[in-house]
């Protein structure tokens, strides 16, 4: 076992600040735990080799041994930030996910109808949101588009709820999305009247 594992398998390290209750091993250096006084962790194990090829944000050392670097807190690479895609690829996206998800609901495929317009479209509309108005001063994570997207797209967040509105409303989900986006966009009649169809 390398050292690394060590921290894994033995949590003295860390219930020395309070009782763990829950633990899992993610894949690769992903730890999670739960303190008994509810306070939730997630976090990765890496030696100081493995640091240089690690993708994370800067951070603050609260503890290290004398002989580590306090250049391990700023990453030596940065990740890339996701790029944007064209809006015409976006919309085309969103288009053939709001058609496939309706033709599969209609067949009484109603997960793969859910996920393909309320996560995979949606997804697409976040993505969109970067073209529909300024992105506010809220820090965006480099890992996650979607993290503290209601402070960065205030506009579009507020019409979430209509773009998923669950599991029994998804051809409703589609109409949403789909008058949102005529509202701001020129879209393709014929595919337009199609999904217009199938709703």
């Amino acid at each position: 076992m390398c050292i690394r594992d060590s921290f894994f398998t033995n949590l003295d390290w860390l219930e020395a600040a309070a009782p763990v209750v829950f633990r899992y091993r993610g894949p690769g250096a992903g730890l999670h735990v739960l303190f008994t006084d509810g306070i939730y962790a997630e976090m990765a194990i890496f030696t100081v080799a493995e640091l240089g090829n690690a993708g994370y944000t800067p951070g603050r050392i609260v503890w290290k041994q004398p002989w580590v670097s306090e250049s391990v807190a700023a990453p030596s690479r940065t990740p890339p930030a996701p790029a944007t895609p064209p809006v015409e690829q976006l919309l085309g996206e969103i288009l053939c996910n709001l058609h496939v998800g309706l033709l599969r609901f209609r067949r009484g495929e109603r997960l793969a109808a859910t996920r393909e317009i309320q996560l995979y479209a949606v997804d697409r509309l976040l993505e969109l949101a970067a073209h529909l108005e300024p992105e506010q001063a809220a820090a965006r994570d480099p890992f996650a588009r979607m993290r503290r997207f209601e402070q960065r797209f205030p506009q579009m967040a507020a019409h979430l709820p209509a773009f998923q509105q669950g599991y029994e409303r998804t051809p409703q989900s589609a109409a949403a999305m789909l008058d949102f986006l005529a509202a701001r966009f020129p879209l393709n009649e014929a595919r337009v009247a199609a999904i217009r169809g199938l709703l």
